[in-house]
């Protein structure tokens, strides 16, 4: 355990089980838009604080 890097996988549709509340479709949008931006499945720190950003234009920095 911590010895070995985690990857994404793709989305199914069993792991929209856990977020009942978003549609199916939704879920496997945003997946496959996360994993073309980042194929590696990480996002640097800069990446969230642009995304962050982008959600609450008016928060501060």
């Amino acid at each position: 355990m911590g010895n070995r890097s985690s990857s994404l996988k793709n989305f199914d549709v069993d792991d929209s089980k856990k977020f009942p509340h978003f549609a199916i479709k939704d879920l496997q949008e945003w997946s496959s838009e996360f994993n073309a931006k980042y194929p590696n499945g990480k996002m640097s720190l800069q990446d969230l604080e642009i995304m962050f950003k982008r959600f609450f234009p008016f928060g501060s920095p």
